[in-house]
């Protein structure tokens, strides 16, 4: 259900247009100098986007960005990443696909396809996630965002991982540079999932936004996850003000990196959606409002620029 003005539809909108016009040579982006965005939302889509796929790369070439990592929110986006670096060769830029119902669920045959078309991460289910779907009620615009009929959990009736969550880990482990995901799996799903990756083999694996509401891991949990071996995206995009975002407070976003360790996180803009500030903007402000916070530069390199670059080998 798209839930944009009627005079918005049918096209894309950009807050940047003023700093595209000038060459966005502003000062103001020289801290995403070399940076890299593992988390984004570009159009088209079904809903409106304040990007669409050759903006949100053009953008980040602007500003001296590395790379763009663009999510799913439905189908797969290697064709839409593999235009996009055609366009603009400046930037590289990623797709994947996230195992919603849309997309194919937790099937095997998803994931292999989607390795083979190039695809660098495979998110776990997002919108179909069993644990999404119980907390709806804190983010209310995902129940118009839900389209399979049956919720996703990587567990089967007897608490264990499934045969065929076995297989996906087992595929993305024979893909060298192919990133695991948990998406908007629970603390309780992401926890054993790290640790069955890891054992078998899955190089890099990535917690989304694991503070967020919707996700709800408590700082304990997140420091097993770093201790089993994921890397914690923390994303902007849940700290804007209601309605645009979850209304996050950005300070327990901070707390939660400095308990965890910056070396253990990423930082992304999880921006898109049209009535929000375009990506490049959504993480030039996460980085200066976690400054604000009492991180240091050092620090926002390291989650910006290291970590995300070593998570899809550019380091």
């Amino acid at each position: 259900m798209n839930t944009e003005p009627e005079e918005m539809k049918g096209r894309e909108i950009s807050a940047l247009e003023d700093y595209r016009r000038c060459g966005m040579s502003h000062a103001r982006y020289e801290i995403l100098e070399g940076a890299i965005d593992i988390h984004l939302h570009p159009g088209p889509t079904i809903s409106l986007r304040s990007v669409d796929l050759f903006d949100a790369a053009l953008d980040a070439a602007r500003v001296g960005m590395r790379a763009v990592v663009y999510k799913p929110l439905y189908f797969a986006t290697m064709d839409a990443a593999y235009a996009a670096q055609k366009m603009v060769p400046e930037v590289k830029v990623f797709g994947g696909v996230t195992l919603d119902q849309v997309a194919g669920g937790l099937r095997p045959m998803t994931v292999k396809l989607a390795i083979q078309m190039g695809a660098k991460v495979i998110w776990m289910p997002l919108f179909d996630s069993a644990h999404t779907r119980a907390k709806t009620a804190d983010v209310p615009f995902y129940k118009d965002r839900v389209f399979g009929s049956d919720s996703l959990s990587i567990f089967d009736d007897s608490g264990k991982i499934t045969d065929a969550v076995v297989e996906i880990v087992d595929l993305i482990a024979a893909s060298p540079g192919v990133v695991l995901d948990t998406s908007h799996l629970s603390p309780t799903e992401s926890i054993p999932l790290i640790k069955l990756a890891k054992k078998r083999g899955v190089e890099h694996v990535v917690v989304t936004h694991p503070t967020a509401n919707i996700i709800g891991a408590t700082v304990d949990e997140q420091k097993e996850m770093a201790r089993q071996g994921a890397l914690l995206n923390h994303c902007w995009g849940y700290m804007q003000p209601k309605p645009v975002g979850a209304g996050q407070d950005p300070s327990k976003v901070a707390e939660a990196i400095k308990a965890v360790g910056a070396q253990h996180c990423i930082m992304s803009s999880d921006m898109g959606i049209w009535y929000s500030p375009p990506p490049v903007e959504g993480l030039r402000c996460f980085a200066e409002v976690m400054m604000q916070c009492g991180l240091t530069r050092k620090d926002i390199d390291v989650m910006l620029k290291t970590n995300p670059a070593r998570v899809l080998g550019m380091a």
